[in-house]
């Protein structure tokens, strides 16, 4: 048996044992360091897929109309912007209002915050040049004598027939909550407008 001097034995009894009990406890913390180092490295390894509809509130940001701006702008032209677009976006791009811009029909008559539709014409009148119903086109929802009834006011809906206050909200309330009618038949899908409704106006509105 190995000789070991008293002072040794002594040292043992004394600290030996908490130098084991150290040890134990360091091998358990570096262990449980090594097992979240692991897992984090196994997550960070995930690829996180987009949902379908993640990837349909892409589409729609993504997506993009084409609209015509005419009269006094500075750029007439057809332009493309993003679907969510202002009709004071559609201004911008077509470089403003021309010097000829009649201001007071601008001022009294153009929404500049109204959203756009793709395929929309916006006619801007110049000075002296009257406000036919005609050329300030879908700025009023009105074009060539339809009712555009994803831009038209409560009052140009009421002049529908069959079409009183409360369906013109109605209108109004659906295609806010839905992002505008796709097809004039979609109409029929507002409370209260049916097929006999529809017959009435159905050559008489526009999308």
């Amino acid at each position: 048996m190995l000789f070991m001097p008293a002072p040794f034995w002594e040292f043992w009894e004394k600290y030996g044992r908490f130098g084991f009990l150290g040890m134990g406890l360091g091998l358990v913390i570096l262990g449980v360091i090594f097992s979240f180092a692991k897992r984090d490295k196994r997550a960070s390894d995930v690829e996180f897929l987009s949902t379908p509809v993640q990837e349909e509130e892409k589409k729609k940001i993504n997506a993009e109309i084409v609209v015509d701006v005419a009269g006094a702008v500075e750029k007439p032209g057809i332009y493309r912007l993003k679907s969510d677009a202002r009709i004071n976006e559609a201004i911008e791009i077509a470089a403003g209002f021309s010097s000829q811009a009649d201001q007071e029909w601008i001022s009294q008559n153009l929404n500049l915050a109204r959203k756009l539709s793709d395929g929309q014409k916006i006619y801007i009148p110049k000075k002296g040049e009257g406000t036919p119903s005609d050329k300030s086109s879908e700025v009023a929802g009105v074009f060539s004598n339809l009712i555009n009834i994803n831009l038209a006011s409560q009052s140009e809906l009421e002049t529908l027939s069959g079409i009183g206050s409360s369906f013109a909200q109605r209108i109004i309330e659906y295609r806010q909550k839905n992002g505008g009618f796709k097809t004039i038949e979609e109409i029929m899908a507002v409370p209260g407008i049916g097929k006999k409704t529809f017959e009435k106006i159905k050559e008489k509105i526009s999308v």
